[in-house]
């Protein structure tokens, strides 16, 4: 390759990690005006996760990752062992049923969380699909989760 060559290599490069560091610092300053905006109060403990509650959603969570920002309502309670299988079933029909978000059930230890995510590449400004993802879940979440009590 001629020097020239190599140097726009290198330019692009050293572009490209400056890019990425301040993407997170972008997503992060995104989610911090979002939540701001919708008048939730929040704890950062870091520019990567932030933890908060909204109507009908009691543990909320974001996390920011170099690929986007996803979102996590925590069931409060952890699923006792002799229900997790009739549990498990249950969350696999309603997610079958679900256009946006999932539900995720760690079989170990019993915690339920609904999860949705907003990818970096599908948006150049990711503070509108962020807002679309806090108001569909809080429509989601308490719809399907008061089944798991049923089961």
């Amino acid at each position: 390759l001629s020097s020239f060559c190599r140097c726009l290599l290198e330019i692009a490069a050293v572009a490209e990690r400056s890019e990425m560091e301040t993407t997170s610092q972008s997503k992060a300053a995104i989610v911090r005006s979002v939540l701001t905006a919708i008048s939730v109060s929040y704890s950062d403990l870091n520019d990567s996760l932030f933890r908060f509650s909204l109507d009908g959603l009691p543990s909320c969570i974001i996390r920011v990752r170099d690929q986007g920002i996803i979102f996590y309502s925590l069931y409060p309670n952890r699923i006792d062992t002799q229900y997790r299988k009739a549990v498990a079933e249950f969350l696999v029909r309603v997610n079958f049923a679900l256009n946006f978000g999932n539900f995720e059930f760690n079989l170990d230890d019993g915690q339920v969380r609904f999860k949705m995510s907003v990818q970096a590449t599908q948006a150049l400004d990711l503070s509108a699909p962020l807002k679309s993802c806090l108001i569909l879940a809080q429509e989601v979440y308490p719809r399907w989760v008061s089944g798991i009590h049923l089961v």
